[in-house]
C-alpha cells in the first residue's frame, strides 16, 4: 500500500499531535517506498520480542514468548485449563463443570480449550493483551485514525460464537514502522521483527 508524505502528515492525527514526528515519517516512508520493508528501529532496552506476520492485507502481531504454535492449542488438562483462567479448584468448581478430582489430569473439553487459546493463550492473543495495556501511552489516534490507511494499530475482538480470538493488526509497513517508533518512545521494551517465512 502506497502512502504519500502529504497524505500521511495531513491525514494522520498522530503526526498532528506530535506523537509521530514528520522527520521520522519521512524516513519511514522513504524506506518503505524504496524497499517495501518497514523501518523497525531497535529499542535501547529490549525485554520482549514480537513478530509481525504478513497476512496479505495487514500485519498480525504475535508474541514470540508464547511459542511457535499458532492455529491449534497444545493438549491441555483440566488442571491447566483452570490454571490459565486463574480459577481456584474447589468442589463447587468441579460440580459446575461436572467433574471429579480424578478427571483433573485428563484432557479438557477441546472446544473450551480452543476458545481459551484464541482469547488468552495464543501468540496473537498474548500480543493483543500486552499492546492493549499500552494503548493510552501510545498516544492520540495511533490506535484508531478514521482513515484506515493511516491507522497504526487496530485491536479486534472476535468474541462471538464462531471465534473468541483477540488480535492486534497493523495495516501497512509504514504503520508498523510508526508502532515500533512509538513503543521505543515510551520505553516499552518491545522489539518487533518480521516473522520468518517458515515460522507459522
Amino acid at each position: 500500500m502506497s502512502i504519500s508524505r502529504r497524505k500521511f502528515l495531513i491525514g494522520s492525527s498522530a503526526t498532528i499531535a506530535g506523537v509521530i514526528l514528520p522527520s521520522f515519517a519521512d524516513k519511514a516512508l522513504s524506506q518503505v517506498a524504496d524497499t517495501g520493508i518497514p523501518l523497525l528501529e531497535v529499542p535501547t532496552t529490549e525485554s520482549q520480542l514480537f513478530y509481525a506476520l504478513y497476512m496479505d492485507e495487514y500485519y498480525l502481531i504475535t508474541d514470540a514468548a508464547a511459542g511457535p504454535d499458532f492455529d491449534m492449542p497444545p493438549p491441555t488438562s483440566w488442571t491447566e485449563y483452570f490454571g490459565f483462567n486463574g480459577n481456584e479448584i474447589t468442589d463447587r468448581l468441579l460440580e459446575e463443570y461436572d467433574l471429579t478430582a480424578p478427571d483433573l489430569d485428563g484432557e479438557a473439553d477441546a472446544y473450551m480449550v480452543e476458545e481459551q487459546w484464541e482469547y488468552l493463550r495464543s501468540p496473537y492473543a498474548q500480543a493483543y493483551v500486552k499492546l492493549r495495556n499500552l494503548e493510552d501511552q501510545l498516544g492520540p489516534k495511533i490506535t484508531g485514525d478514521d482513515d484506515g490507511e493511516l491507522r497504526h494499530i487496530t485491536f479486534n475482538d472476535f468474541t462471538n460464537p464462531s471465534s473468541s480470538a483477540r488480535v492486534a493488526e497493523v495495516p501497512c509497513a509504514v504503520g508498523l514502522s510508526c508502532l515500533q517508533h512509538r513503543l521505543n518512545a515510551i520505553n516499552a521494551g518491545i522489539r518487533i521483527e518480521i516473522a520468518p517465512g517458515d515460522m507459522y
